[in-house]
């Protein structure tokens, strides 16, 4: 029944592989079959697969980490049942024993207590019109999750060989010929999920002896956290995927994809340069590729997916060291539209830059820190600008009018830090701070033609206009539960070349919250993107307020 390597669950529902079968050293029974185990949870056991005999010297059976073994005795853990035995306990026959019946629909030991300390029975309406509709027969998806699965068992095609999609999720599959078998009995399948089933790994012996066709119209595999330890092993199972459109394998490691700054120091190191044939190749048709939490070190490792010709969707989250992007290399990620990077090493807006020359249109990326410490509505704008091609960021969708708030509440920075510059007399003409800030602000001339005459236009009219007419009637929002003052908004008209610092002072009499706790954000319209007002020499006009604007009051925490 056991095999070494057979995967095994205890009546607590703690998984485990089976490193050792045999007689254990310390035992009080030299003859008795002991198996040794390598819990999923390396805190599950108690030594390392080795143990101390009846002389004091220590003798190994298996090697695991410190903490993850365990020896057991076979009755005291289950080695999992056929797929067929677990079809016939969820999905019972019609004519199997109902829970009710039609004289009485209450579940039996079932009831609530009312108010009053009265028990009320609970009834089960339907049962039969319920069951009827969810024989296999009547179906074309099964889930069989957090089971015992560890083997298909015996024609599986006669109650399910109609099926298109099969969920066994958290079983103790572990032996490809099995998850091969799977794809035999049920010809149609399409859609397979079998996350978190430790299988053993894959070679070319395995994959040769696997039957052909056996995946042959399979769309959809989810591999997440199956003991997949090299992107070769996915390699050996390409040719077996003639279909697939979606790979999901998060939580896997993926130590084998080139890391272009250890191949740069041998070649430092030796002055030799090897060339090798890309390791990632064919998947003609995937379309969705996710290698979240694969512990990726470097971006050349993403690189190595480029060349997949029909990549849409590329899912790199949680992978925290990859910190640094580098642009697509030549012909790579043509059919690429989104990509998501939540729980990323990310730290820098170069990065932001440099994932503008990707052509994404949808993006996701959160958690990283670059955004440390900021808010949605100071990050959200910086990334919608410097991306010229977005169109969906964390899937809300930027609308023109936010695109072009964003936009222009960029330039306002770049012209402020261009003011800075030659403030400073780090840049002393012009020239110099212009040519820095299309360093670091790839997007800056094109913003500039765009939007630069508006800004510019609107700073004289502040500076210059009368008093009458430069007039705009500005509400003040107080969020900040810290002030003294009151929570109810406050309308104010406000000449438009007044500079935030004495719109702080406005604030504080109005709101009693001193101004270096103050976090103020205007926005303009009602539809678009408060914009922090953080210059204080900067003026209404220059943030672009208009007549009905509105600044929230916030206090800040720093």
């Amino acid at each position: 029944m056991f095999q070494v390597g057979s995967r095994v669950r205890d009546a607590e529902g703690f998984r485990a592989t089976v490193r050792y079968i045999g007689p254990v050293a310390a035992a009080k029974n030299k003859a008795e079959i002991w198996l040794g185990v390598e819990w999923d949870d390396k805190t599950r056991g108690k030594h390392d697969g080795s143990c101390v005999d009846d002389g004091g010297n220590l003798v190994r059976h298996f090697t695991c980490a410190y903490g993850a073994g365990s020896f057991v005795k076979q009755g005291k853990i289950a080695g999992g049942r056929s797929l067929i035995e677990a079809l016939a306990d969820r999905y019972v026959t019609l004519d199997a024993p109902t829970i009710t019946n039609d004289a009485d629909a209450s579940l039996p030991d079932a009831f609530f207590v009312t108010s009053k300390g009265n028990r009320k029975s609970i009834e089960f309406v339907g049962e039969e019109k319920i069951r009827k509709r969810q024989q296999l027969s009547a179906i074309n998806t099964f889930a069989v999750r957090n089971d015992t699965v560890s083997s298909v068992g015996e024609n599986l095609r006669a109650v399910a060989g109609h099926m298109i999609e099969a969920d066994l999720q958290d079983n103790l599959l572990w032996q490809w010929s099995e998850v091969a078998k799977l794809g035999i009995e049920m010809p149609q399948l399409q859609s397979l999920l079998l996350h978190g089933n430790k299988l053993e790994p894959v070679t070319a012996a395995i994959v040769e002896s696997l039957p052909s066709g056996c995946f042959a119209q399979l769309q959809v595999l989810a591999l997440n956290g199956c003991n997949i330890s090299s992107w070769a092993q996915l390699q050996l199972l390409e040719p077996l995927l003639p279909s697939l459109e979606e790979l999901y394998v998060a939580s896997n490691t993926f130590s084998d994809l080139p890391i272009e700054s250890y191949e740069q120091g041998y070649r430092d190191a030796t002055g030799e340069t090897v060339t090798e044939a890309p390791l990632v190749t064919g998947f003609r048709k995937l379309r969705i590729l996710d290698v979240s939490a694969c512990r990726l070190e470097e971006w050349s490792q993403v690189q190595a997916f480029g060349l997949l010709p029909s990549l849409q969707e590329l899912i790199l989250d949680g992978n925290e060291a990859l910190r640094q992007v580098v642009p697509p290399g030549p012909d790579s990620f043509q059919t690429l539209y989104r990509m998501s990077l939540s729980g990323t090493g990310l730290q820098a807006w170069s990065d932001i830059d440099t994932l503008a020359q990707y052509p994404l249109q949808l993006l996701r990326i959160t958690n990283v820190p670059l955004f440390a410490n900021k808010g949605a509505s100071e990050v959200r704008p910086l990334v919608i600008a410097r991306m010229a091609q977005l169109q969906v960021l964390n899937a809300s969708k930027i609308s023109p009018r936010e695109r072009d708030d964003s936009e222009k509440t960029y330039l306002r920075a770049i012209l402020r830090e261009q003011e800075t510059l030659i403030a400073s007399g780090e840049k002393t003409q012009a020239e110099d701070a212009q040519r820095a800030l299309e360093l670091f602000h790839p997007r800056y001339t094109e913003l500039f033609a765009k939007y630069g005459s508006d800004i510019t236009a609107a700073v004289k009219a502040a500076a210059g206009g009368t008093m009458a007419s430069e007039l705009v009637s500005i509400t003040f929002r107080n969020l900040s539960f810290g002030s003294n003052g009151s929570l109810e908004p406050v309308t104010k008209k406000l000449p438009r070349s007044m500079v935030i610092g004495k719109v702080k002072l406005l604030v504080k009499q109005l709101f009693g919250l001193e101004p270096r706790l103050q976090q103020l954000a205007l926005r303009v319209y009602k539809d678009s993107v408060p914009t922090l007002l953080e210059d204080e020499m900067s003026t209404l006009g220059y943030y672009g307020a208009i007549d009905g604007a509105e600044i929230f009051i916030n206090e800040d925490k720093a």
